[in-house]
């Protein structure tokens, strides 16, 4: 049975880090100026999206994959695999690590890891990212740094432009400032928080951290701009696939067919999609495309950007890990 392409609706996430305007113009809407992440898909349990169009208009994506999991994810899935955000960190995000599969799944921490990758979306005056240890940095050695506050001194740190691509492999230590990111990751919500800028309200995670740092060697940072390139890959590396797509005014573009559930992200712009589902998108819209979707394709109306992803076969690992 095939399933009809279908929007999903923002859900938003007060953080310490967030506020700003460019969360409310990305999505063409007022929001609460706390708000630091918009969910624009997500099947985390407890967090998962409600659908705007079609048959499932007002149900949850879980029950979407309850009725038609396989014409939406594809054989042998039984959950959406990715999680895709908006977020505004005009704070400090708190220095923090993700695991893979199997060290989440040594700590007790769900089957599942987090690679996850961002596209900068806008990048303000004080915009900085911290990504990656600029030398090695022995276990025993984090918890005195995160005590004092000095790990983020060890961290690479760059100023990033917009357009700019910044994946973030499981074990690679983090955080940002003044910066509008398009997140895709894998469907997990497993952070371990370092060091948080002096805030005491949320817990720290070292111990989980250590471990990530003793069995996730660290990949080295890669920079990347987009130069406005037709498609371009955001994660080349990452277990998905991410992709920013440009099409010039009045352009057509078939969509892919993979076999694989997966999402498209309108940047700017506004399209009309063929071939079934909602059809106008304007910019901000989220739109879900099963695994059984085909003849499927946008006719811009005028120049647009937009933001494609997709799963890849389970258990799939695009990069080596050294040793």
């Amino acid at each position: 049975m095939t399933l009809a392409p279908f929007r999903t609706a923002p859900r938003f996430v007060s953080k310490p880090w967030g506020g700003g305007p460019g969360l409310a113009a990305c999505l063409g809407r007022a929001i609460e100026p706390s708000i630091g992440e918009a969910w624009l898909v997500s099947d985390v349990p407890g967090e998962e999206s409600e659908v705007l169009d079609g048959p499932y208009a007002g149900h949850s994506l879980r029950e979407v994959i309850a009725h038609q999991g396989e014409a939406l994810l594809g054989k042998g899935r039984h959950r959406f695999p990715l999680l895709i955000k908006l977020l505004e960190i005009r704070g400090r995000l708190s220095v923090q690590v993700h695991p893979d599969a199997a060290v989440a799944q040594a700590l007790g921490d769900g089957a599942r890891g987090k690679s996850e990758a961002w596209y900068l979306v806008e990048a303000g005056p004080q915009a900085q990212v911290w990504q990656g240890f600029a030398e090695p940095v022995a276990p025993a050695e984090l918890a005195a740094l995160s005590t004092s506050g000095a790990i983020a001194e060890r961290l690479n740190r760059f100023v990033p432009e917009p357009g700019e691509a910044v994946e973030i492999l499981p074990g690679t230590f983090h955080t940002a400032e003044d910066v509008l990111v398009l997140e895709v990751q894998e469907t997990s919500d497993v952070t371990y928080r370092v060091y948080d800028w002096g805030r005491t309200d949320r817990a720290l995670h070292l111990e989980q951290a250590t471990a990530c740092l003793e069995q996730l060697p660290a990949e080295p940072t890669q920079r990347r701009v987009h130069q406005g390139e037709a498609t371009w890959p955001v994660a080349p590396r990452s277990p998905f696939t991410f992709e920013v797509w440009q099409l010039a005014a009045d352009e057509v573009r078939q969509l892919p067919e993979p076999g694989f559930a997966g999402a498209l992200i309108v940047l700017s712009g506004e399209l009309h999609l063929r071939g079934g589902g909602p059809e106008r998108l304007a910019q901000g819209d989220a739109l879900v495309l099963p695994a059984t979707c085909s003849g499927l394709s946008l006719h811009s109306v005028g120049p647009a950007r937009l933001a494609y992803a997709c799963a890849l076969p389970a258990g799939t690992r695009r990069f080596k890990r050294p040793g």
